[in-house]
């Protein structure tokens, strides 16, 4: 194989290696807008996301972070989804939630909700700032911080 062709071929290997960069690298995702209720022994919070990157990306998960990051081991804290079967409201485990890109997600529209679910002592722990901390961990690597102060009523 000839000098040339190997440098023509760095290069085209140089190239895409930019391209997968740039598609992976540019862009954002942020929080737009963010609500949180207080009930008995949960928290609710929806949020509404924008994903400007260019390329779609997945929550895999979400935890509690900040000051309250020590009770992950007292609460569970998980996106959830509801649905309506017949007359019946029902909560279950959402799985992947995966944003379009250049798309807003809201979780209200969606019926997508996170929960924070333990016991009342954990939970009054979380509210006393009224303010939960949260981390929504994406499927590129990224950890999207969420804070939402918290209704009561």
């Amino acid at each position: 194989m000839s000098t040339r062709r190997i440098a023509i071929a760095a290069l085209g290997l140089l190239l895409l290696s930019i391209i997968v960069a740039i598609f992976y690298v540019v862009g954002e995702v942020s929080v737009e807008d963010v609500e949180a209720k207080f009930s008995g022994n949960s928290i609710t919070v929806l949020v509404d996301i924008r994903n400007s990157m260019l390329r779609r990306v997945c929550i895999i998960g979400v935890e509690l972070s900040g000051a309250d990051s020590y009770l992950n081991n007292s609460v569970r804290v998980e996106l959830h989804r509801t649905k309506i079967i017949g007359n019946v409201v029902r909560m279950e485990k959402a799985g992947l939630v995966c944003i379009k890109q250049g798309d807003l997600l809201s979780m209200k529209d969606r019926g997508l909700h996170i929960m924070i679910i333990g016991d009342r002592e954990s939970i009054e722990e979380i509210i006393r700032d009224k303010v939960v901390s949260l981390r929504l961990l994406l499927d590129n690597g990224d950890k999207l911080e969420v804070n939402a102060f918290i209704s009561t009523d």
